[in-house]
């Protein structure tokens, strides 16, 4: 059971604080020298590298272009190995229109000549 009887009053104690406005205002301000401001060197920024040009790989944009079948034929091989001739850059092929074509003059040019 809580303890029946007239309840503590709160004693707040006032502490006094002395302000010390004369010292402050007694003090001479310090002098301070002007400093040189340095402003930090600003560095140019590299002009980016233009784009490397393509090879110029006597792709006439006339020439004649070849679908994977066809380059098959010719060399008397299947599509998927014309592919990895494709991707290990033993035959040039460009996208036209969404479509992979090999051009006529890597076909001319490729080391597996089986052709006559």
């Amino acid at each position: 059971m809580a303890k029946r009887g007239r309840p503590k009053k709160k004693v707040e104690k006032k502490v006094e604080v002395e302000t010390k406005v004369d010292e402050v205002q007694e003090k001479e301000p310090e002098v301070v020298e002007k400093a040189e401001v340095i402003e930090p060197e600003v560095q140019p920024k590299p002009k980016p590298k233009p784009p490397p040009e393509p090879k110029k790989e006597d792709n006439h944009p006339r020439e004649k272009l070849l679908r994977y079948d066809e380059v098959g034929k010719i060399f008397g091989i299947t599509e998927s190995c014309v592919n990895l001739w494709v991707q290990n850059s033993h035959l040039v092929s460009v996208n036209v229109g969404g479509m992979r074509m090999i051009t006529n003059s890597s076909v001319l040019t490729c080391p597996f000549k089986r052709f006559g």
